[in-house]
């Protein structure tokens, strides 16, 4: 590695101020999963690393009824797994968690590293996805809050202006039972990148009737919310043809590329199938159906 300069800021403002000074050669590090390799193999050359994770900010995981789970950027994906606020009211949080890479691997990544990485096969931003997260972030301008879905601009490239930093996502307060489901498919086994995952999302209602969600991952130059067949779900009687047909719109969604480690063809037939394995599962969870 070359040699670079290293700070750890105690709170927001002190990354704000280092943040107003920065230039092109100054890195935020969160977990650095993604970040140390690269530099270590030269395709990045910081002259200054930021390190954020002694800013409490950053670290809140924080549940209120009226205001939802406040997630810090630098979380690591591990505290997903033992927090009871996650397990309770967002439980697909928990199961993409639980297949995310090892042990090792989870006590370092963390959520804001995650999005900002702004991977296609992102599977933790796919689930956050499907709660209609908000992100927050703050800059020189101050702070103002987007949703996830238009944080996220395509591969490796996200709305952060010159200067900003990921502060925390909030996800809604969802007001009944929460069930998800996450499928997927990779290319051996551990820290192996998603080459296709559908997670979806319900929220009890009434009985019989629910807010649904469901989102792409691997299968677009971003991680996609596939809205037609949200639609399809709450319209009416959950039914053969209702899931065949939300499937069906998961494929219509899908405009998967191809690449060392799968085709496009490929992927594209994933898209219905794993679509159609979540919706099942969350209505056997949900309600008992087909099982």
């Amino acid at each position: 590695m070359q040699p670079f300069d290293y700070v750890r800021p105690r709170s927001l403002a002190e990354v704000a101020q280092l943040l107003e000074e920065a230039d092109a050669q100054t890195c935020i590090l969160a977990g650095g999963t993604h970040l140390l390799p690269e530099i270590e193999l030269g395709r990045i050359r910081p002259r200054l690393l930021i390190d954020i994770k002694a800013a409490p900010e950053l670290n809140e995981l924080r549940y209120t009824n009226s205001e939802g789970l406040t997630l810090g950027a630098a979380i690591p994906i591990s505290q997903l797994l033992t927090s009871p606020e996650v397990r309770r009211h967002y439980p697909l949080l928990q199961e993409v968690a639980r297949i995310w890479g090892s042990v090792q691997v989870r006590n370092r990544a963390t959520v804001g590293g995650n999005i900002c990485q702004a991977s296609p096969a992102a599977d933790m931003v796919t689930a956050l996805l499907c709660f209609d997260a908000e992100c927050r972030i703050f800059g020189p301008e101050g702070e103002r809050w987007t949703p996830l879905e238009r944080f996220l601009l395509g591969p490796g490239r996200t709305a952060l202006k010159p200067n900003e930093v990921l502060v925390s996502v909030r996800l809604p307060s969802l007001g009944g039972k929460s069930v998800g489901a996450y499928r997927f498919v990779r290319k051996g086994k551990g820290g192996h990148v998603t080459l296709a995952g559908v997670a979806v999302r319900a929220v009890a209602i009434s009985h019989g009737v629910a807010s649904w969600r469901m989102a792409l991952a691997g299968l677009a130059s971003s991680p996609k919310r596939v809205s037609e067949a949200e639609h399809i779900l709450e319209a009416g009687e959950l039914n053969e043809h209702a899931i065949h047909r939300a499937a069906q719109k998961a494929a219509d969604a899908a405009e998967p590329i191809d690449d060392a480690r799968a085709s496009a063809r490929y992927r594209a037939a994933l898209a219905p199938v794993l679509a159609e394995r979540s919706i099942r599962a969350v209505a056997r969870q949900m309600w008992g159906y087909g099982a």
